[in-house]
């Protein structure tokens, strides 16, 4: 809904090239999306220092980002972190501090029941609206 003026990417620290999940497929086509072909990657520094807004599903992944890939603290957050409008927070004076607040993650459903995958999808649905939103009003 955002048109041409944001280019989104995926990528991650594990090993390139795996489908994603029956489950993550099936949940996208439901919404017209085809990941049947979507293959993972790896996170690289490039990636990471092209982006204006980089966003993780848990705060370990905030200060991997930070830590390993030259992000910017100010720039990498939780999507629900993120979608609820952070900024400057006591949680984000120091990255121990950060890793041990109470800033909100993605639960991550990989393996459990399919109400699970239900319910993660809803709220990574409403998580991408909010940071849509987000970002449109900072464009």
């Amino acid at each position: 809904h955002l048109g041409a003026r944001f280019a989104v990417e995926s990528a991650g620290f594990g090993p390139a090239g795996f489908a994603a999940t029956p489950e993550s497929v099936r949940l996208l086509t439901s919404v017209g999306v085809d990941a049947s072909h979507h293959r993972s990657r790896v996170l690289t520094a490039a990636m990471v220092t092209d982006a204006d807004v980089v966003l993780c599903a848990e705060r370990q992944h905030v200060m991997a980002v930070v830590a390993n890939f030259g992000g910017r603290f100010d720039r990498t957050f939780t999507l629900p972190e993120y979608a609820a409008g952070a900024g400057a927070t006591a949680a984000r004076s120091s990255g121990m501090a950060y890793l041990h607040s109470v800033v909100p993650e993605v639960d991550d459903p990989a393996g459990r029941s399919p109400s699970t995958w239900t319910r993660v999808w809803s709220d990574l649905s409403g998580w991408c609206a909010a940071a849509s939103a987000r970002l449109a009003g900072a464009s």
